[in-house]
């Protein structure tokens, strides 16, 4: 899952360059292309691996990833306004720009299941085990923004209370 996140930071970065930084840095456009092309390879590796059992990742380490990643989220979004003010400016742009909008939600949102199936997949396990409404309602909180986040926190701090007991 680390390799997801720094190839998901480093593609960020090179779209960032590409689009501030001039045509002398359009080479980096094309490299975040690139890189989101491995990100994405990643991201369905990460999934796989969650959905089939190979990878047990903790509570705890989903909760870091998720954490680590709110200021790629808050740069998404950051981008996505600046995006849509621009169109605003200038109309004739506005199909392009919204094309980008739509694909930078898109990809926020792949980032936001990816980090979140294994914790889905734990929760769908417990529920299996012991059916509880608070744990249906955590699945379904960690497929939405922010709350994912939160829920995430929340499930980690019931974990290790739950951990605690047992010793």
């Amino acid at each position: 899952m680390i390799a997801f996140v720094v190839s998901a930071y480093l593609m960020q970065a090179m779209f960032v360059i590409g689009l501030f930084a001039g045509e002398s840095f359009a080479w980096a456009s094309y490299v975040g292309l690139g890189l989101a092309l491995v990100t994405f390879v990643f991201g369905v590796i990460v999934v796989t691996k969650s959905l089939t059992g190979v990878a047990e990742e903790k509570v705890s380490e989903t909760m870091i990833v998720k954490l680590m990643l709110i200021p790629y989220y808050i740069i998404n979004f950051i981008i996505g306004v600046m995006l849509a003010m621009g169109a605003l400016i200038n109309i004739m742009v506005l199909p392009i720009i919204l094309v980008v909008i739509i694909t930078i939600f898109t990809f926020t949102y792949f980032m936001v299941v990816v980090t979140s199936m294994p914790n889905a997949r734990y929760l769908v396990k417990k529920v299996w085990k012991e059916p509880d409404g608070m744990l249906v309602f955590h699945i379904v909180l960690h497929f939405l923004f922010i709350t994912d986040v939160i829920s995430s926190v929340v499930l980690y701090e019931q974990t290790k209370k739950r951990e605690e007991v047992k010793e």
